[in-house]
């Protein structure tokens, strides 16, 4: 028998058992849809992640008040404790001491409510004076309007989501902005590539302490600094940490701030999504391994009752090998019709949570993301489960005594 005839004789055993085949399909397309629309998720975010602290970003380092260290916030930036306490312009001063450090620069930043006509949305906003966050953000350009100056008090640059993507009209130059009951002019809007900076506003640190409210002027929620070397950022961090400590009169066990970088903050996140990617995939693999059981059950029925078609397939010539061979692809096939079904319905789950996603979490970049190895590794496991599920069946029939089998009823 040639491979095209056990093809064609393998598609046609499948459409006559319809309904069967088709529940047996169904197994494997929800297992499959499932591990795409997941792992999606936890990828996406991941990604999102990376292109906030990529380039200048891998150089910033953070002082934060307390000793547990820093969050990363909604735009990529620290969250300071409430009740902790606060850094200074002394502090400042040290930072920028340290051996090593490019830039250093006080930041006020604090969650508030952004208003837009009667549209409002809770967002982050960054008190930086003008200078500092240009050396700072070197790399970050407008799409519209001119930065911030020393001179201004009411007004604001905004990220590039919250002037297209955020409310129901695009926002331009010159809008008024409602922060907190105060009201703001939008300078400049931040081009579209700087995702670090994509749902931040940015204004002078006075401004944004009064919305604070426990700031006093010289007082700042962080620190942040620039590394001179990429290659010296955990050292440099090292040294800031020193010298903070020897300026505040503390040791490493009672001391008052902490000191890291975004690259050491990427990494710990990286790992965890990394393990939840694989736990949660995990978990849905279960339901390929379910379609996997079905697929088997399918192939002992049609076995069973295919006996007398097996005896004369033997009668006629048909060798054992070739038997295996038709069951087998059989199985194949049905896991490759599922797992090409599981990766259409996998897209369309994987868009309709990125959409709901970038809705329900506006102050984070929120996407999914389907690489190429998942859609290949998924449609190959596919295929690979329903041939494992196959196999122990295909041998049952191609072990079959011609006599014994047409005998049977």
């Amino acid at each position: 028998m040639k491979k095209k005839d056990i093809f064609k004789q393998s598609l046609g055993n499948l459409q006559q058992q319809g309904l069967r085949s088709w529940l047996t399909v169904l197994g494997i397309v929800i297992g499959v849809a499932s591990v795409i629309a997941i792992v999606s998720v936890g990828t996406g975010l991941q990604k999102s992640i990376n292109s906030q602290t990529d380039g200048l970003a891998q150089r910033v380092g953070i002082v934060t008040p307390g000793s547990e260290g820093f969050s990363l916030g909604p735009s990529g930036g620290p969250e300071a404790s409430e009740g902790d306490p606060v850094l200074d312009r002394i502090d400042l001063r040290n930072v920028k001491a340290g051996a090593g450090v490019d830039v250093a620069y006080g930041q006020v930043e604090v969650d508030a409510e952004v208003s837009n006509g009667e549209l409002t949305a809770p967002l982050t906003v960054r008190g930086v004076t003008p200078r500092d966050w240009r050396e700072a953000n070197s790399d970050v350009e407008l799409a519209e309007g001119r930065y911030l100056t020393s001179s201004d008090r009411n007004s604001v640059l905004i990220g590039y989501d919250i002037a297209r993507n955020l409310y129901d009209e695009n926002i331009s130059i010159n809008t008024p902005l409602d922060i907190e009951n105060q009201t703001f002019k939008v300078a400049g809007i931040i081009s579209e590539g700087s995702d670090r900076q994509s749902t931040t506003v940015i204004m002078p640190p006075g401004p944004a302490r009064g919305i604070a409210e426990d700031l006093d002027t010289g007082e700042y929620s962080s620190i942040g600094f620039i590394v001179e070397d990429d290659s010296e950022v955990e050292a440099t961090v090292e040294r800031v940490d020193e010298n903070l400590k020897d300026a505040r009169g503390v040791t490493e066990d009672n001391k008052d701030f902490s000191v890291t970088s975004l690259g050491s903050q990427l990494d710990q996140i990286t790992s965890i999504t990394t393990t939840l990617n694989y736990f949660v995939a995990g978990i849905a693999s279960i339901s390929l391994l379910v379609g996997a059981v079905g697929i088997a059950n399918t192939m002992y029925m049609s076995v069973m009752e295919r006996t007398k078609e097996i005896g004369t397939l033997k009668a006629l010539g048909t060798t054992r090998r070739e038997i295996l061979q038709l069951f087998i692809t059989e199985s194949a096939l049905i896991g490759l019709v599922g797992g090409l079904i599981g990766l259409s319905l996998g897209f369309l789950l994987s868009g309709i949570i990125g959409f709901i996603l970038s809705i329900a979490l506006t102050d984070i970049p929120a996407s999914t993301y389907i690489s190429p190895f998942m859609i290949t590794g998924s449609l190959i496991f596919a295929i690979i489960m329903g041939v494992a599920s196959g196999t122990f069946p295909a041998l049952k029939a191609a072990k079959l005594e011609p006599v014994e089998a047409l005998r049977s009823e």
